[in-house]
């Protein structure tokens, strides 16, 4: 990922390293790397607008990781983006609720509990690929899960949701 070693926020704190609530945010470039597995997220993006998540790179405390969440989408009421994001080593890659619309596209999550949890209403998750999870991506709310490359997991999609739609 270009540009991604460029700037490296390291933590090893017990709490978020970077709480976002403002509309119109851009992040692009980062490195993030945690070294605590406390149920805490290296990115929460809580209501608003206009939110977008690119060409960064997450490096979380471990494989065996259960509560860290790299990053955490609550309540957004636009379309965030994520995209040609790299994710290994946490409890939640990507976790999405009530949001609106998340896409989540060319991105890469490894070695976590729960690669990519989708709850908010129309989420897309497309053209990444997730590998060695206890669970690729589990499903809460109607969305679309197409084009990825889901491999090596214990589970590769788990669903609770009545509109799902899984292409591959």
């Amino acid at each position: 990922i270009d540009g991604a070693a460029q700037t490296v926020i390291t933590s090893e704190n017990e709490q978020n390293i970077l709480d976002v609530s403002a509309d119109g945010v851009v992040i692009d470039g980062f490195t993030f790397n945690s070294e605590t597995d406390d149920g805490s997220a290296d990115v929460k993006k809580t209501g608003g607008d206009g939110f977008e998540l690119l060409n960064s790179t997450f490096s979380g405390p471990s494989s065996d990781a259960e509560t860290r969440t790299a990053v955490s989408i609550e309540s957004v009421t636009s379309t965030p983006t994520v995209d040609n994001v790299s994710i290994d080593g946490y409890g939640t890659g990507i976790d999405i609720t009530v949001g609106g619309g998340v896409t989540v596209s060319s991105s890469e999550v490894s070695n976590a509990d729960v690669g990519v949890a989708t709850g908010g209403s129309s989420d897309r998750v497309e053209d990444s690929t997730i590998t060695n999870s206890n669970v690729g991506v589990s499903l809460d709310h109607d969305a679309a899960v197409v084009r990825n490359q889901i491999a090596d997991n214990t589970v590769g999609i788990e669903s609770d949701a009545g509109g799902a739609v899984v292409h591959f």
